[in-house]
This record gives structure tokens, sequence and C-alpha cells, in this order.
């Protein structure tokens, strides 16, 4: 199994999964109540860790970044290449979102099922961007295995979703924020081009937690 560096429009890429309950009566990080959905956010704002971001482009509300966690780079040893992250260190972001509509049908998420959240992407404190990671054949347990943070399962009374993201670092540099323009690293959310209806905000000016 081989963990790989993906690329995006803003020199990195991204995959995430969901990390399961494992039916213990805490969390290293705890779902929130975001509240109702508000006005749209505005391109270029700064929310802070817990805020959420309403998208008018992909109809996303409740979404926020909730932590940034650093991991030990023993996380790599996991890995089949790990060889290639020598001098990296791996952190965690974790993200939440309220999903509107109708539940997921409970029978079709046991537990360890992937919800699809929005993807954001690592900020390093000189204001570069970090790479955000996937795994080959979307191995989406493998993910989560190296996230190593826990975190509630879907909520299907509250409609609700955590994720974990995992990105690389260079030793000795933080990622401090995460920048969200409403593109994915696999291309499944192709963004709006100018000129059509609507157009999207973020790309020009994104959302940055932090």
């Amino acid at each position: 199994m081989r963990i790989r560096r993906a690329a995006a429009a803003v020199a990195i890429g991204a995959a995430t999964i969901a990390l399961a309950s494992c039916g213990a009566p805490s969390y290293d990080v705890e779902a929130i109540d975001l509240g109702e959905p508000g006005e749209v956010t505005a391109a270029g704002t700064t929310p802070a860790f817990g805020e959420p971001g309403d998208d008018p482009v992909t109809e996303v509300v409740g979404f926020t970044v909730r932590d940034i966690i650093e991991r030990e780079p023993s996380v790599w040893e996991q890995f089949g290449n790990s060889e290639e992250f020598e001098g990296d260190v791996p952190w965690a972001i974790i993200v939440q979102q309220t999903f509107t509509g109708e539940p997921f049908e409970a029978e079709s998420w046991v537990e360890g099922a992937d919800v699809d959240t929005e993807s954001v992407w690592p900020l390093l404190e000189n204001g570069d961007s970090a790479e955000l990671l996937y795994i080959e054949f979307q191995d989406d347990d493998a993910i989560q295995e190296a996230c190593g943070i826990s975190f509630p399962s879907y909520d299907a009374e509250t409609n609700t979703a955590m994720r974990c993201l995992l990105a690389a670092a260079p030793e000795g540099q933080k990622v401090v924020g995460a920048l969200y323009d409403s593109t994915s690293a696999g291309g499944l959310s192709v963004p709006t081009l100018p000129g059509q209806e609507p157009e999207n905000p973020y790309l020009e000016q994104p959302l940055v937690w932090q």
C-alpha cells in the first residue's frame, strides 16, 4: 500500500475519509452545534476554527475546520513508500459539515463508512501550501488509521459528518490554516468557470480557517 501526493490548482491535493466512532463515550475531537444555516459567507473571509462557512456554489452549509493536529512521523511507517516522506511531518485536519435534505439511509452507513464532506487545502505558517495526501485505490481505512484521531461518526439525527484529511509538511514548518475554494483533489467537484452562472467567488478569494 502506497500513499500519494495529489496535485491541484493550488499546488496541493486531497483525499478524505470519515473517521468512525469506536463506541467510546468521548473523542479526541467532539462534534459541535453549528446552528441553523446563516447568510452566505463572503469570499475572502478568515473564519476561526469551529466557525461555519456557507457556499452558494456547491450548496455547502455548516462546514467548518475543527482542528489541525500534528502527528508523529512514525505514521509513514505503515506505507510501502514511507522513504518518500523522510523529512516530512504528518498533520491531521479535522472538518465537520452539516448536510441539507434528507438524512442518509441508516442501513447504508455501517461503522467505518465514508461520508463525503468538502475538502480544504492545508497552509503553512509561511503562507505556502502543504501537501494533502491520498491512498492508492481509495484505501479509506488506511487514511483513517494514519490520522489516528477519534471523533463521532455520521449522526443521522443532526445530519452531521466529520472527516479527517491527512497532510504532509516539511519538518520544522507547521500547518496553521486550511483553505476552501470549492474544488476537490480528485476532480469530483468541478468549479464554476467565469462566464457561467453562478460564478465561483472562492477561486480568487477563498475562505481560510486559521
